[in-house]
């Protein structure tokens, strides 16, 4: 399983260096990454952050799992919140309708969960530090995001001021139909002016 979460971690970055020289297949390898990660962080949270292989799972599973009900709740919290922090993360690297909210969520979700996982690591439970080492870089990593909405649009289209500009003004008008088709037209028209010149 952690073998798996490595192999999303090196895809997700391999995307996201595609995404950053606009090269093809940065979307596929994205979606494909983030959508691994976050089902791993979802439903296998507990395992993944008290370091337990999955074959020693069913070998010994008194001796490995821990009993505390406040510990599992917090973990299974935790990798909730890195599941919707990630997915935010694609919608924004995507610049998909709904980035802003999810972003948000996870981004203060997560803070929480790191408040408790600090707290147990410096009571002395150094079984946190593997939820932490997660934790951190995704916390970190959404938190530039959240205070920084629109830095990704600035970068991704920052020849095309007009389809910026518009894509901005859609984040903060979700609803507004007339925006998103003058979106739609000005990427009708990049894409027509592109076959025409071929």
């Amino acid at each position: 399983m952690k073998k798996l979460e490595v192999l999303s971690i090196v895809l997700f970055l391999i995307g996201l260096t595609f995404k950053f020289f606009h090269w093809a297949g940065a979307n596929v390898l994205l979606i494909i990454s983030t959508s691994i990660l976050s089902i791993l962080y979802f439903a296998s949270s507990y395992i993944l952050f008290n370091n337990i292989a999955l074959r020693d799972l069913f070998k010994r599973k008194t001796n490995i799992i821990n009993p505390s009900g406040s510990k599992t709740a917090l973990f299974i919290f935790t990798g909730v919140s890195l599941s919707t922090l990630i997915i935010g993360v694609l919608f924004s690297l995507m610049i998909w309708p709904g980035a802003v909210v999810q972003i948000t969520i996870g981004f203060f979700s997560g803070l929480i969960c790191l408040s408790f996982l600090l707290s147990g690591y410096l009571r002395g439970d150094k079984t946190y530090r593997w939820a932490l080492y997660r934790a951190v870089p995704l916390v970190l990593i959404s938190g530039i995001f959240y205070l920084f909405p629109n830095s990704w649009i600035n970068y991704h289209y920052d020849i095309d001021h007009k389809s910026r500009d518009l894509l901005i003004e859609m984040r903060t008008n979700p609803n507004d139909t007339a925006l998103s088709k003058k979106f739609r037209d000005r990427k009708t028209f990049y894409r027509d002016s592109f076959n025409n010149a071929q």
